[in-house]
């Protein structure tokens, strides 16, 4: 299950300052350039990662969703991470890094925030 693919869609938010980059799939060391090719197309104000469907992270996942963070706060964006399930949530957790995310519940809740911010 770690090993399967990772898919990548990009789609734009309700807002033109927002771009949504849903995972479908592991986020691991397998796929991490694959995802960093991806998250350069997502260059707006705001970029929400829906991880609803990612039921696995690994460390060098949990890297480049921090890579992700940084590289976004350092253009002077916003980025926030949508549906963390409990597995990737622990992973954080024990990487103590949950606590750089902003995380909610769903893509309306993030884009609402993160544009107000």
């Amino acid at each position: 299950m770690n090993d399967a693919p990772l898919k990548i869609a990009i789609k734009d938010g309700s807002d033109s300052n927002v771009k949504i980059v849903e995972f479908d799939g592991p986020v691991t060391l397998n796929n991490i350039f694959h995802i960093k090719d991806h998250l350069k197309q997502a260059q707006t104000p705001v970029v929400i990662l829906d991880l609803t469907k990612v039921n696995y992270v690994d460390s060098a996942g949990i890297g480049v969703l921090v890579n992700a963070h940084v590289s976004t706060e350092n253009r002077g964006a916003k980025l926030g991470l949508v549906g963390v399930g409990e597995r990737p949530k622990s992973v954080m957790e024990v990487t103590r890094v949950l606590s750089v995310f902003h995380i909610y519940a769903t893509v309306a809740e993030a884009e609402k925030d993160l544009l107000a911010k």
